[in-house]
Formats: structure tokens, C-alpha cells, sequence
């Protein structure tokens, strides 16, 4: 949690976190179920945003987790939306106790430049995650009259493969 930053509320399974530029939601179901929903307001534009960290071939190297994209192919661009479709690779690192390693998650990215959105959902196979898909929004900040910051939206759920034994399953 960064320094700035309180949780708000926890209630049963929900934890939010708050700090004036950042909103994360956290919603735990049983099952290993998360959903995450975050507004994050950025001193970056929109335009450059979009282009350094959504849709970038490289954006791997800002995440913290995310070793590398290890396969991108840029497949159609639908020729009314512009929206295109991107398979994706990335290689991400997990940590659980003592144990540590490296997984990778195989996406179907759709990406739509014209307004900065892109949802995204995980192609089916077996492994540590088992369900991985959402949607990211950018769009200018509305008390920002130069234009020069943004406002990020993210709605994401996440479903681990593997289960823990009880006690860990809570």
C-alpha cells in the first residue's frame, strides 16, 4: 500500500483503499474469485498514457510482476472502430510463502485507441490462474483544463487455478 494511502473499509470480503489520487476497490468471493476496480488520476495525458503503458509492445518492463511479454502478434483492425485485436503472452512472477515462481498468461487484448480503452480476457487454459479479464478507460481529467492529466478506470476480475487447503482457503 503506498505511504499516502488508508483503507477506507473493510468489509467482509470487500477492502477499499484511498488516497487523493488513487481508488481501489477489492471484492474476495469464495472461490478465489476477486474483482478489482481502480480509479487512478495521473499527471500523464491521456494520449501518452495510452501509448507508454496500455499499448505499448514493452509495457511489461513498468509492471511490477510482469517479467516480459514473451509473444504479441497484432492481429485484424476492424476498418469502422479501429478497434484491433492483440494476442498476448506476458510472464509474470508468484510468490507464496517460501515458494516462488514464474506463470504465463496467454490474452485476448482488444484495443481502441480512438478512446483509450481496451478490454482483455485470458485465453482458456489450465495453470495457476484460471480466469483473468477486464477492461481499462482512460480519459481526460475533467479538473484539469490543460489536458495534461488523466483519469484511469480499471474493472478486473481474477480467479487463482489453484486451491488452498483449509485454513489458507479463506
Amino acid at each position: 500500500m503506498p505511504l499516502n494511502s488508508h483503507p477506507v473499509s473493510i468489509e467482509d470480503d470487500v477492502e477499499i483503499t484511498q488516497d487523493e489520487a488513487c481508488t481501489i476497490r477489492v471484492t474476495q468471493s469464495p472461490g478465489f474469485l476477486c474483482h478489482i476496480s481502480a480509479i487512478v488520476r495521473i499527471p500523464i495525458s491521456p494520449k501518452l498514457l495510452w501509448e507508454q503503458c496500455i499499448a505499448h509492445p514493452d509495457n511489461a518492463l513498468i509492471y511490477r510482476h510482469m517479467n516480459r511479454c514473451s509473444f504479441r502478434r497484432v492481429g485484424l483492425t476492424d476498418p469502422n472502430t479501429g478497434v484491433r485485436t492483440v494476442h498476448i503472452a506476458h510472464e509474470a512472477n508468484w510468490r507464496f510463502l517460501l515458494f516462488h515462481g514464474t506463470f504465463t498468461t496467454h490474452l485476448h487484448v482488444f484495443e481502441d485507441p480512438i478512446h483509450y480503452s481496451m478490454k482483455f480476457k485470458m485465453v482458456p487454459r489450465s495453470g495457476i490462474v484460471n480466469k483473468f479479464q477486464g477492461e481499462w478507460k482512460i480519459d481526460p481529467n475533467p479538473q484539469d483544463p490543460t489536458g495534461s492529466s488523466s483519469v484511469s478506470y480499471l474493472e478486473q476480475d481474477l480467479a487463482l487455478g489453484v486451491w488452498m487447503p483449509p485454513p489458507l482457503d479463506k
